[in-house]
């Protein structure tokens, strides 16, 4: 089947041309692919929930009646896994569609080299595992990647908190950094690991996560989690 990619886009023209573009984009990386267009959200959202499956999807923003942000929106209530593309001709729904995790914002007209760098972002978070795995003595542990807010030093060990509970591990800080993939996790604490796809905002010395707690910065770290908070957002 490949990888699968639905543009969601009500003007015929181009609609016409982001499918386009993207099949040149993943022929030129030989990747298999199938890359389907729809004009409306209520289109797509309709062939979702009837069972169509795709890896990512290029929403415009807006769209006549349901919005392309308010498919996201309802998207990842129930779905993490799918990465969403905003197109859009205006900045003024980056603060809202942040919520929604997308992997990037273009702006119309779309730019080819950043198109093809969004699908690039997108095809290396799709070969990313969804869990980590590791042995502590004589026996194995596995945590999904997606249900992790944080993690904290804790009594020399890491504690794991989850969407829906915590787990303790005898596993340093340090050695957990290592196990997590450092484009989606980072120190910002001296005792915190964030999941950066969990920040919901950032001001500099605490950040509000989607269960809406909040997790200190440390002034140690600020520089580095800054920056790399910032290349997060735009890959």
């Amino acid at each position: 089947m490949g990888y699968r990619v639905a543009v969601c886009e009500d003007e015929a023209a181009l609609r016409e041309q982001l499918c386009a573009l993207c099949g040149e984009i993943l022929t030129d990386l030989k990747v298999e692919h199938e890359i389907r267009d729809y004009c409306s959200a209520e289109e797509l959202e309709s062939e979702i929930k009837a069972g169509e499956q795709f890896q990512l999807l290029c929403l415009d923003i807006v769209l006549p009646d349901k919005s392309g942000m308010d498919l996201a929106l309802e998207m990842r209530e129930r779905d993490e896994k799918t990465e969403i593309l905003f197109i859009t001709g205006s900045t003024e729904y980056l603060l809202k569609g942040y919520e929604a995790r997308p992997i990037r914002y273009l702006l119309k007209p779309v730019d080819r080299q950043q198109l093809e760098q969004a699908l690039k972002t997108a095809l290396k978070l799709w070969g990313r595992p969804d869990s980590i795995s590791f042995r502590i003595g004589n026996k194995s542990y596995m945590v999904p990647l997606q249900e992790i807010l944080y993690v904290e030093s804790v009594n020399h060990g890491s504690m794991f908190h989850l969407e829906n509970e915590e787990r303790f591990f005898w596993l340093p800080l340090s050695q957990a950094e290592r196990l997590l993939p450092p484009e989606q996790f980072c120190r910002c604490h001296k005792s915190f690991l964030v999941n950066m796809k969990q920040i919901r905002e950032a001001d500099g010395r605490q950040l509000l996560l989607a269960n809406g707690c909040r997790v200190d910065v440390g002034m140690r770290y600020a520089a580095d989690f800054k920056e790399r908070f910032v290349r997060f957002l735009n890959n």
